[in-house]
């Protein structure tokens, strides 16, 4: 089959096998163009595959924990009912015309550059992936191309295909450290490939299969026999006073782990997923049951909070959740987490100290409850509140993830009867 496809299409096959799978128009003879035909038998194929790569290996066990943890009987999930949200947005597209013009005037430089205000107007790998990702869901194709233009010029510079992580336009050179955050490489590469599909382009398919082989190559390590997610190419595998590598589980991007497993299937995708939430339930510690931004995968097979790094749960860990929902609302347990900031924390995600479990500050931008109200949405079915459905532009960070919160919802069509206008400064922009 895969050598069957790669004679109709001009890029690599296994590139033509992740396209079949994330829905590329399919008939016994289609033609989406010239470079891409597929036949029945190509389709039936690819799906038996990725069956075979869900079912390949067992869930490995929960490893102990080093600190104690809240009793797991409250970590029980219920039954979800799901409501049908209205139709409302434009098809093929998650994101509202209007929502994708405000983050886009308050964050998206005329270079393809998305600006870190709040943190000396730095870019970021990861800010070109959340621009790209949400560039997509827009059906935004000139600035999509333009980040990717940026990315690819002035990240895209290190001997491999990823990413530095860091550019500062006020600095000579604007990248100073030529080190990768992993969090961007597999966001870039998925929304390279989720925009290969929309848009029907070859070139971002290209450029997907040489930075998936990288992040396969360079970015997943071995613990105990199990395969992580390194949060870089060097540096965090020995550091001082951790019996392990250190590793930050806010950078498994779920969704992406799918699509790379068809575009390289030599490396272990589906087992660095099921390993993901495997140590993210290893994880929990703390009155609260929450995840620490960092951890180390000890020798014992402990998941142990990492030396050097506070001990905190806040900006970095808050997005765990976020990235389960969007991956698939319904099939992770996100019952820990309702509790911990909605039952107990009053719809508000906070910067909280692990040992001590005291609060340093509220996460409280509408990003960052988004996130809680989605936790209730897939523990008991809650429904989203009004609020949280109107897109306001805040912060670089939070309105990102406020965005990513909306996709999520609305993809699952989840916890909301319609999307409702949204109420941008004094203007309110009806959802067409």
């Amino acid at each position: 089959m895969i050598v069957r496809c790669a004679r109709r299409i001009l890029f690599k096959p296994a590139v033509c096998l992740a396209l079949l799978l994330v829905g590329a128009p399919l008939a016994p003879t289609t033609a989406r163009a010239d470079w891409f035909r597929v036949s029945a038998d190509d389709v039936a194929a690819a799906r038996r595959h990725q069956a075979q790569v869900a079912r390949a290996a067992p869930r490995p066990a929960a490893r102990s924990l080093i600190l104690p943890a809240a009793p797991r009987s409250a970590l029980r999930s219920v039954p979800r009912p799901v409501r049908p949200t209205a139709a409302a947005l434009p098809a093929g597209t998650l994101i509202a015309p209007h929502e994708w013009a405000d983050y886009k005037r308050a964050f998206l430089a005329p270079d393809g550059r998305i600006i870190d205000r709040e943190n000396g107007g730095i870019s970021h790998s990861e800010g070109q992936g959340y621009g790209m990702l949400l560039a997509m869901h827009a059906g935004d194709r000139e600035a999509f191309e333009r980040m990717w233009r940026f990315t690819r010029e002035r990240l895209q510079i290190r001997k491999d295909a990823l990413l530095a992580w860091r550019y500062n336009p006020a600095q000579t050179p604007h990248v100073a450290d030529r080190n990768n955050a992993t969090d961007g490489d597999v966001l870039v590469a998925y929304a390279l490939l989720r925009a290969a599909v929309l848009w029907g382009e070859p070139r971002y398919a290209e450029a997907a299969d040489r930075m998936v082989a990288a992040i396969g190559r360079e970015l997943i390590g071995t613990a105990g026999g199990r395969p992580f997610l390194k949060p870089a190419a060097f540096g965090f595998d020995r550091m001082p006073g951790n019996d392990g590598p250190v590793v930050n589980l806010s950078y498994y991007f779920y969704a992406a782990f799918a699509l790379f497993e068809v575009v390289q299937p030599a490396y272990p995708w589906a087992e660095l997923a099921r390993e993901g939430k495997a140590l993210t339930e290893a994880a929990r510690t703390g009155a609260r049951n929450l995840v620490p931004n960092w951890v180390a995968l000890a020798r014992s097979g402990r998941v142990e909070m990492a030396s050097g790094f506070p001990r905190r749960a806040s900006y970095d860990a808050v997005r765990i959740p976020l990235y389960m929902a969007y991956a698939d609302l319904s099939g992770f347990d996100l019952s820990a987490h309702d509790i911990a900031w909605n039952h107990r924390g009053g719809g508000v995600p906070r910067d909280r100290d692990l040992l001590s479990d005291v609060a340093h500050g509220e996460l409280g931008d509408p990003g960052y409850r988004m996130i809680a109200a989605l936790s209730a949405c897939a523990a008991r079915g809650a429904t989203i509140p009004q609020p949280l459905l109107r897109y306001r532009t805040t912060t670089y960070f939070a309105s990102s993830l406020h965005l990513l919160g909306l996709v999520a919802a609305r993809q699952a069509g989840a916890c909301t009867d319609r999307l409702d206008p949204v109420v941008i400064g004094s203007r309110t922009a009806g959802v067409r």
